[in-house]
């Protein structure tokens, strides 16, 4: 699958990509991404259905992936506004027919990982696959085998979507030379799936990223992203060493990390604060960020 990734690219630009794929065209939204998303797209008349089975708990198909046609860029451009506050849907160019996109997507709601215990190996763990949700899709795309490759996109030409904390812009065009595979769950190797995990960190590091560049932004405007990645990646190493488990406590420490300019690092008071208070570090960091924020205001 050749596969383009635009870091910079915005909103406008997948919808530009979105019209230059061949028709017909599909988008899949992420129910866990918009809150009460089967009554939004009803209420502004998009054709949609879930994709999760009927008979399943109903809570589980709210926070499922609906499928929604797309006949021509207005329904297009509407839906990237509907999900402006995070990932964009994923769309689709797919040459099967409505029905046929279904099912291909159905079978494709789970996949295979390695369990946990290697002693439990070959065995394999069977997990959702949240395909729907674009920065979860940008993550796995780029470790598929061709013949992995083939069994995600199906009869699929185009992939398109935004992926804001991930890889940005992504645009995934099927090639001429695929091979052909029975329909079947895609199963990571122990390998593909550490290279999946590592892409997860990466893209937790780049929300973390666009956190600072939206409220310290005047310390980090003139920043290249790679000083600004690097400094979060020192900061969660120092909030790891200190015992933060929360993304929450991570997102403040880094914060802190980088409005001090490290400075909050070579205190030992804070350390030991942290540390050695007795309480939850995760809720000593909480608790230290608000003491920050109210001593800026006076």
């Amino acid at each position: 699958m050749t596969i383009h990734y635009g870091l910079h690219g915005s909103r406008d630009d997948l919808l530009t990509e979105v019209t230059n794929m061949p028709r017909e065209w599909y988008a899949v939204i992420d129910g866990a991404q918009v809150e009460d998303v089967d009554r939004k797209l009803a209420s502004q008349r998009f054709v949609h259905t879930p994709l999760y089975f009927e008979g399943t708990d109903e809570v589980a198909i709210a926070n499922g992936p609906f499928l929604v046609m797309v006949p021509d860029p207005s329904v297009a451009a509407r839906l990237i506004a509907l999900t402006a506050d995070g990932p964009s849907p994923v769309f689709w160019s797919w040459a099967g027919g409505d029905k046929n996109f279904v099912q291909h997507l159905r079978r494709k709601a789970m996949m295979r990982i390695p369990p946990e215990d290697p002693a439990q190996r070959p065995a394999w763990d069977n997990v959702l696959f949240r395909h729907a949700d674009a920065n979860v899709l940008a993550t796995t795309l780029e470790v598929l085998t061709p013949e992995q490759q083939a069994s995600f996109i199906g009869r699929g030409k185009v992939i398109s979507f935004y992926a804001p904390d991930a890889l940005g812009l992504v645009v995934a065009r099927r090639p001429i030379d695929l091979p052909k595979v029975e329909r079947e769950t895609i199963s990571f190797t122990p390998q593909q799936y550490e290279q999946i995990e590592q892409n997860r960190v990466i893209r937790n590091r780049r929300r973390v990223m666009n956190y600072l560049r939206r409220t310290a932004e005047y310390l980090v405007s003139s920043w290249e992203d790679e000083k600004l990645y690097q400094e979060v990646c020192e900061a969660e190493r120092l909030g790891l060493s200190y015992g933060l488990l929360s993304e929450h406590a991570h997102w403040l420490w880094a914060w802190l990390f980088v409005w001090t300019e490290r400075e909050i690092a070579a205190s030992s008071d804070i350390r030991s604060a942290i540390t050695e208070s007795g309480y939850d570090p995760d809720l000593m960091v909480d608790h230290l960020f608000d003491r920050t924020i109210e001593a800026l205001r006076v």
